[in-house]
């Protein structure tokens, strides 16, 4: 049972402990029918409490022995079955959490074009429904333990009773186990596939969320999104879950009252074929009550292990599909570099559909430190992809990336992104500093605040923001003061003054640009503002993944410099 191998990778001792004390408590509780039956006698062919009662504590006691050890017993259940199932509840916790942090770093250690072909919707899904199904399922396997100890204990008392009943038994069990897994198999791909429509819902719920304001100004669009993606999905979700769970509910149903028709045919039927005493069969009727609990504990769980088993299967499949990327995570320190340079790099996205994926390159590009290069172009030319490979986010599929004569291979990857900032257009802001920008000076930061306009917004305090509830262009500009606080040596600014007013646009290009190539740190900006282009020492334009002449770009006369 793969479940169980999570467990064990947690704490081995502790698991083997916790099944120890299930089984003690399994056998223990298999053992209560017997010790009640042997402090019986039979008189005139029925069944009466023995004589000679011993008295403790003011209450008379019938066969004193068998009392005591009926109280050992359970006794033992309570506090055996109360530890394995501590025991493994804090373990699946454990679990849980120790499954959640591969998850986070693995995203963390995954190519992000990986991660953008899987979205995040799918992503958020598996790491909230999958986990905790797991776990729920997890958390189960005491109880299946303990049950599964009783039934076969229970079992064995019947060879005991009467050998004829106990073949009787094992084949009625036989018949009901297979008459039971037919639609429990079933009902198990109706809630596959209603897992499998849980992305989509996921991905349905984040539209409708974030694509709000647009949904909101056109009330067909709002409609047709409503009925044909989430109502839609909703009702293939509801549909695949209500099948399932019907066809579980009835096998589960057919599996509880099975015991019953057991009795039934024995105290009807069975009786006419084969000799039993009356004593035998009283001891087999309170049996087969009494196995039917831990029968019907093993056969209700057969549901959530299904479930548990099918979001592992998924977990599984998604790491597989989120490979770790062939980079050494070591930090090394790079020598002190003065150029920036792509030589001859290449990208490719995949291929969809049979149609070739958009190609980049091969591209050539010289970024001296001290210096601030505009790379322009229309939309779809390239731009934030070579954004992507300028930062490493992205892995040429050629050429390379040097600082000064140092190639950054598989070697140097994490030690570059290390000594870059960049401001993307679908940037992520967090709510506290973090890294470089931790140990910043306080004053500095509100001087900061102060010279953006966000004094009177947001304020700093143990290194947290008071809120993030700002406009886009304020957001930027509280990014832009974290990548001010970071002091990398190559900064990319990917079109940063596009919310920005025009009074920030000029603080943008006319103080804070100049401000960090003073501060001899490489800049790339990539922008639109053609009225700006004077502020760059080198301006290339992209298109159709390509490099243009740098002669065929027109700069226009400086705008009017603030301060």
């Amino acid at each position: 049972m793969k479940i169980f191998n999570i467990l064990t990778t947690i704490s081995p001792p502790k698991v083997y402990s916790a099944l120890l004390l299930g089984t003690l408590a399994g056998l223990a509780y298999a053992m209560l029918i017997p010790l009640v039956m042997n402090s019986f006698t039979a008189v005139d062919g029925f069944k009466e409490a023995l004589q000679q009662p011993v008295t403790f504590l003011t209450l008379e006691v019938s066969k004193a022995s068998f009392a005591a050890l009926f109280l050992v017993a359970c006794i033992l259940v309570m506090a055996a079955r109360t530890f394995a199932e501590l025991i493994l509840t804090r373990i699946a916790i454990d679990a849980a959490s120790d499954l959640r942090r591969q998850y986070y770093n693995r995203i963390l250690r995954a190519p992000l074009n990986k991660l953008e072909s899987v979205g995040g919707p799918q992503l958020i899904a598996s790491i909230t429904t999958d986990v905790r199904t797991i776990i729920q399922g997890a958390q189960l396997l005491p109880d299946l333990l303990i049950s599964a100890v009783t039934v076969l204990g229970m079992m064995l008392f019947l060879l005991y009773l009467n050998t004829e009943v106990f073949i009787f038994f094992c084949g009625a069990l036989l018949f009901g186990v297979i008459t039971f897994q037919l639609p429990l198999l079933l009902g198990s791909k109706y809630i596959g596939r209603a897992r499998e429509k849980v992305d989509e819902l996921q991905h349905a719920i984040h539209g409708n969320i974030y694509g709000i304001k647009e949904l909101k100004l056109c009330q067909r669009k709002r409609n047709a999104y409503m009925e044909k993606v989430l109502c839609k999905t909703e009702d293939d979700v509801r549909g695949a879950q209500k099948t399932g769970f019907t066809i579980m509910r009835i096998a589960l149903n057919y599996g509880d009252i099975l015991s019953f028709f057991v009795i039934g045919f024995l105290a009807f039927i069975f009786v006419n074929y084969h000799t039993i005493t009356q004593q035998e069969m009283f001891g087999v009727i309170m049996v087969l009550l009494y196995i039917t609990g831990p029968i019907g504990v093993v056969v209700n769980a057969a549901p959530q292990i299904i479930s548990s088993n099918i979001s592992l299967a998924k977990v599984e499949k998604l790491f597989a599909e989120l490979p770790i990327e062939d980079i050494d995570t070591d930090i090394k320190p790079l020598p002190q570099w003065q150029q920036f340079q792509l030589r001859n790099l290449t990208y490719r996205y995949a291929s969809k559909d049979q149609e070739p994926g958009f190609e980049i390159g091969p591209l050539n590009l010289t970024v001296n430190k001290g210096s601030i290069t505009f790379i322009v172009g229309g939309n779809g030319s390239g731009k934030t992809t070579l954004g992507k490979l300028i930062t490493s986010h992205y892995l040429p599929l050629g050429g390379h990336i040097y600082l000064d004569n140092l190639p950054i291979d598989h070697k140097y990857v994490a030690s570059y992104r290390n000594a870059i900032c960049a401001i993307t257009s679908d940037f992520y802001l967090f709510d506290q500093l973090l890294g470089e920008a931790e140990n910043a000076d306080i004053a500095v930061i509100e001087d900061y605040l102060e010279e953006l306009c966000l004094s009177d917004k947001v304020k700093i305090h143990q290194g947290k923001f008071s809120t993030l509830a700002l406009s886009d262009g304020q957001r930027k500009r509280l990014a832009l003061l974290i990548a001010y606080l970071e002091d990398k040596d190559l900064y990319l600014f990917d079109e940063w003054a596009a919310d920005q007013d025009p009074e920030f646009k000029q603080i943008f290009y006319r103080r804070i640009l100049p401000e960090l190539k003073a501060k001899g740190k490489a800049i790339i900006v990539i922008s639109h503002d053609d009225s700006y282009f004077d502020v760059a020492d080198h301006v290339v334009k992209m298109q159709n993944g390509h490099f243009r002449p740098a002669a065929e770009i027109q700069v226009l006369p400086p705008a009017t410099k603030v301060g």
